[in-house]
């Protein structure tokens, strides 16, 4: 009943939007089956212009009007700013060092991003969105800019900003009341194990992005059904049952990346190809950071480990609870060792 339940609203949320959001997806693919710079640049701006009536469909109110502006103006401005690179670099200026347009590129994409430094355009759109838009912006608005930093040369710019990314995501959350802010600052972190997964190895890249997306997904989709924005609304969970409550709990363990939880995967492979590469110093700050980040996530769990009251025998009462309990266990580890005996597989 509950998983129907879901799935209607998941439905009531793309109903009205479906041409946008085809739209959305044809300006990405776009981007990544593109061979030149003009071709990436067109697609990221079908994407863009599709997703300004996704920001302006539910919102009435003033505020919401001026986060859609505001989102706007800095995408137009990033992309006017990526477009003039490119023409630069097409015009072969002979007096000027090609890896200073690179890093112009490289600039724009990161302000698209929304990665750190610069991040703050995203904190003052997003609590002025609904959940949907906000899972959005931080997951399928970041491919097209990812995949074009993946076709350029690293630099110390991008490992600049994935080492900004992990702290800024990391300390900025800790004090946050907003669900979305704290959904935000996550993600921000997790721009910069991307950037190290970019940096590595493309297809640990793409796993990494799809299970992200994923267990956004289904955190967006949960925080709208119950209609949840801040900190204190949390104890709305000492209302539900023991099914949902450890639900709950396993989907933002997931999300911290804590093992055995599906969001562990990503994190372990980049982790592993980390250490392989020699980037010892990264290791120990990313292992900070990820620490960091949990303890922002168990405030949000904290309220329903408190009040469950678990019993471990096995009896008539709670029988079904234990058995959802260990098939949600056993499902998370069945998919770690599926994709870590894939990854053997391949030589990763």
């Amino acid at each position: 009943m509950m998983n129907l339940i879901f799935f209607k609203k998941f439905m009531q949320l793309i109903n009205l939007n479906k041409y946008f959001y085809l739209m959305l997806i044809f300006g990405i693919l776009i981007t990544v089956n593109s061979s030149s710079w003009i071709g990436a640049w067109m697609g990221m701006e079908v994407n863009l212009l599709s997703f300004i009536p996704l920001l302006m469909n539910n919102n009435k109110l003033s505020k919401f009007s001026n986060s859609s502006m505001m989102y706007y103006i800095i995408q137009v401005g990033a992309s006017s700013f990526l477009f003039m690179s490119i023409l630069m670099m097409k015009m072969n200026l002979g007096f000027m060092n090609m890896n200073f347009f690179m890093l112009f590129l490289q600039v724009s994409l990161i302000l698209k991003l929304g990665a750190s430094p610069f991040h703050q355009w995203l904190v003052k759109i997003i609590n002025n969105i609904s959940w949907m838009n906000c899972f959005l912006i931080l997951t399928l608005q970041k491919i097209s800019p990812l995949f074009i930093l993946i076709n350029m040369n690293s630099s110390l710019f991008i490992y600049m900003s994935m080492i900004l990314s992990g702290f800024m995501g990391s300390l900025l959350g800790l004090n946050q009341t907003s669900l979305k802010l704290i959904m935000v600052y996550s993600s921000i972190n997790h721009m910069s194990w991307m950037f190290m997964s970019m940096l590595i190895d493309f297809y640990i890249l793409l796993i990494y992005l799809l299970i992200y997306s994923l267990n956004n997904l289904m955190i967006c989709i949960f925080f709208s059904y119950f209609n949840m924005n801040y900190l204190n609304q949390v104890y709305k969970f000492n209302n539900m049952n023991y099914f949902m409550k450890f639900l709950v709990m396993m989907m933002f363990l997931s999300m911290a990346g804590i093992p055995p939880m599906f969001g562990f995967i990503p994190k372990f492979f980049v982790f592993i190809l980390m250490v392989k590469n020699m980037f010892f110093i990264e290791c120990l700050m990313f292992i900070i950071f990820t620490l960091v980040v949990l303890f922002y996530y168990m405030n949000l769990i904290l309220p329903s480990i408190l009040n469950l009251k678990l019993m471990f025998k096995l009896n008539l009462s709670n029988f079904m609870f234990n058995f959802y309990f260990m098939m949600i266990i056993l499902f998370n580890v069945f998919i770690m060792m599926m994709i870590y005996f894939i990854m053997l597989y391949f030589n990763y």
